[in-house]
């Protein structure tokens, strides 16, 4: 029995994608905004603090799930029963990691003296690590469901945003906002798991067959993310263990902030995956393959620059508005993270995107392994040096270390599916924001606006001369949807 569903273009999906980033990262935002103007930044920092705690004991439970489940799950969407079969493996492995990730936490609590704020807090959030479970959100991307996902996500999160801006008015209701958040995770696995069911007649039960073999390739995906979450997640807990909360709110803002762009570019890719495992597991005619990455790849780094460039010239005022003056401090860490919007775009690209779907994630995990080993020796050197500075120079280097190994071990890869010439012409932009950040970024002034026209015309015309296909591919997709708008169907 096949899946009867209708193949969107890269372009639709993309779109779709991004109104899924957009609503996971941007109401959020607007949260965060009304929430550091209620509550003080030490107790926000604490908030932000016992979620990034949590936050690894997630990634146990998940154990490596939601990237290879999905590369798993689209190599056989065309087949419903073998579909249902896998989801229910995946969902068995997951069952099991999530109860011992959840007991491993409880037994930490009991251990180590804590505040009970911070104790309420953590105990709240590990609740959200079975909520997680039943969202089955790889699924929906393996059969490439954008339209219910970006509708969902949208309507969720704008009413979460509602609530909290009714109900969050001090201090006092920081434990009410994390009861919100619970309630909201919830919400939305109990009306993904019934759609799920409504369209291939789906059922979560337990099932351990090829539970080994599975386990094989999960383990190297799952070292990778904790790998990863050293130096994307470890930072906050250097900062709250040994600098201060008002520190991890600082922080986690400019952070949070930054991802948000980094998030949104990182939704092109995420399309990538599920269509690029599909053409190597079903198409002989790998030149379409090679094509779809290379016009990918343009895409992304054509929008990091943009992103980039438009932050390092306006991001001080966004900050201001945003946050209050309160948190200005924000203002320069988020100048100095500027550079993780390339590295991390590209790294992620390749690292996951091409190498996953190729079967080489142990370069990606040799890669991350070497970078968190040096990620934990510097901050553990420079937090007491530097504090914030010292973090945010680990977490750079951390994240350049991963891209250079990758495409060293990985070379003749990268040759084939992206191309020297192509990474060049999209490196050279990106050095200029680094250069400017070091020697210009204390030099902000009311002429701002026209510096950013003067270097976006600028590399308009490099990109024109250099590799203007990007542009003409642009255009072309952006007709194109504007072409099918009127045409969109619910899939």
């Amino acid at each position: 029995m096949v899946i009867k569903e209708k193949s969107n273009s890269l372009t639709k999906n993309a779109f779709l994608v991004i109104l899924i980033r957009f609503s996971q990262l941007f109401f959020p935002l607007i949260t965060v905004t009304h929430l550091v103007g209620v509550i003080n930044p030490e107790n926000y920092g604490l908030y932000e603090f016992s979620f990034s705690i949590v936050s690894y004991f997630l990634l146990i439970s998940q154990f490596g799930i939601p990237i290879f489940a999905q590369r798993e799950v689209s190599k056989v969407r065309d087949n419903i029963f073998l579909v249902k079969k896998k989801i229910n493996e995946f969902f068995t492995i997951g069952l099991v990691a999530s109860i011992l990730s959840v007991s491993i936490l409880l037994i930490s609590i009991q251990l180590i003296d804590l505040s009970e704020l911070l104790i309420s807090l953590l105990l709240v959030h590990s609740l959200t690590i079975f909520a997680n479970l039943f969202q089955f959100e790889w699924v929906f991307f393996a059969l490439e469901k954008f339209s219910y996902l970006s509708l969902r996500t949208f309507f969720v999160k704008l009413c979460l945003t509602i609530i909290t801006v009714l109900t969050v008015k001090n201090n006092n209701h920081l434990l009410n906002y994390a009861f919100l958040v619970l309630f909201t995770n919830f919400f939305i696995a109990f009306i993904n798991t019934k759609y799920l069911k409504k369209q291939i007649d789906f059922q979560p039960n337990l099932l351990f067959s090829d539970f080994v073999k599975n386990i094989k390739g999960l383990l190297i995906i799952f070292l990778l993310n904790i790998t990863v979450s050293v130096y994307s997640l470890i930072d906050k807990l250097f900062i709250g263990f040994f600098l201060n909360t008002v520190s991890v709110a600082f922080y986690s803002l400019a952070d949070r902030f930054i991802r948000v762009f980094i998030y949104l570019i990182i939704s092109i890719n995420s399309i990538i995956l599920p269509r690029f495992s599909y053409q190597l597991n079903n198409s002989k005619d790998f030149s379409s393959s090679i094509n779809l990455i290379k016009n990918a790849f343009n895409m992304i780094t054509f929008f990091s620059f943009q992103i980039s460039l438009f932050l390092f010239y306006f991001s001080s005022s966004f900050i201001t508005y945003l946050f209050g003056f309160d948190y200005s401090e924000t203002t320069n860490i988020v100048l100095l993270m500027i550079p993780l919007i390339y590295l991390v775009t590209i790294s992620n690209f390749f690292g996951v995107q091409i190498l996953f779907s190729l079967g080489k994630e142990k370069i990606t995990t040799l890669s991350t392994l070497i970078a968190s080993i040096f990620n934990l020796i510097l901050n553990s050197i420079l937090v007491f040096k530097l504090g914030v500075l010292g973090i945010l120079i680990s977490t750079l280097f951390s994240e350049f270390l991963v891209l250079l190994i990758q495409i060293i071990t990985g070379f003749d890869l990268f040759k084939k599916y992206i191309g020297i010439y192509n990474f060049s012409v999209s490196l050279i932009p990106n050095l200029l924001i680094l250069f400017l950040i070091i020697f210009n970024y204390e030099h902000m002034n009311s002429l701002n606006i026209i510096y950013y026209f003067l270097f976006l015309l600028i590399y308009l015309s490099y990109i024109l001369v250099f590799n203007r296909s990007i542009l003409i591919n642009f255009s072309s997709r952006i007709k194109k949807f504007l072409t099918s708008l009127f045409r969109f169907k619910k899939i």
